[in-house]
């Protein structure tokens, strides 16, 4: 079974914590003036629910909301941060991009918003690269995320009107898509910070 070179600690924890600070703060704006910021977020077959493509992962409808997200957003980021930093993001982007685009196109027509689609984006990336490239890594990564937040695998499923199945569905389909669209361990990548002599992600 292959190794993979890890992506340094300290850095992970940078990116990690800016990535929680960014939604913290949009929090934080939206608490302090009372804005109603749902409007960014993704609405279904409408030009101007595409901004939500990009804006809805970093808006809540409450605090509560962010709080729910928060663990398993942060937990599940940096284990995906294991693969590398260009890795990251590329997953990140796919599943913002691809997973918000299958929302935009398929999707009930409400806003969507929240970070949840990133979460089971990174629950699905780190399960079927596990699957796929059989790195022990890439197991030992994938086992933690599945026990500590297997659970939330039952939020693709229509059970409750006021919460966004359609993008915890697309974002755990975009996540795998992304798994399946990457560079397997062992693979050169230049100018990737975890690339080692003989090997990067």
């Amino acid at each position: 079974m292959r190794r993979e070179p890890e992506f340094p600690i300290r850095q992970r924890v940078i990116l990690c914590l800016a990535l929680f600070s960014l939604l913290w703060l949009v929090e934080l704006l939206r608490v302090m003036t009372g804005a109603d910021l749902h409007m960014w977020g993704i609405l279904p077959r409408t030009q101007s629910g595409l901004k939500g493509i990009l804006c809805a992962p970093f808006i809540h409808v409450s605090t509560k909301h962010l709080l729910l997200n928060s663990g398993p957003l942060l937990v599940l980021s940096w284990l995906a941060l294991t693969h590398g930093p260009w890795t990251f993001l590329r997953v990140s982007l796919v599943i913002q991009v691809g997973g918000g685009m299958a929302v935009w196109a398929l999707a009930r027509g409400s806003y969507h918003v929240g970070a949840s689609g990133l979460v089971m984006g990174y629950l699905g990336y780190l399960v079927t690269r596990a699957l796929l490239h059989q790195s022990w890594v890439s197991f030992f990564v994938a086992a933690l995320a599945v026990l500590t937040y297997g659970s939330l695998l039952t939020g693709v499923l229509p059970s409750n009107s006021h919460v966004s199945w359609e993008m915890h569905l697309a974002g755990l389909l975009a996540g795998a898509l992304a798994a399946w669209g990457g560079p397997p361990p062992g693979a050169i990548r230049q100018g990737d910070t975890s690339a080692r002599a003989s090997s990067a992600d």
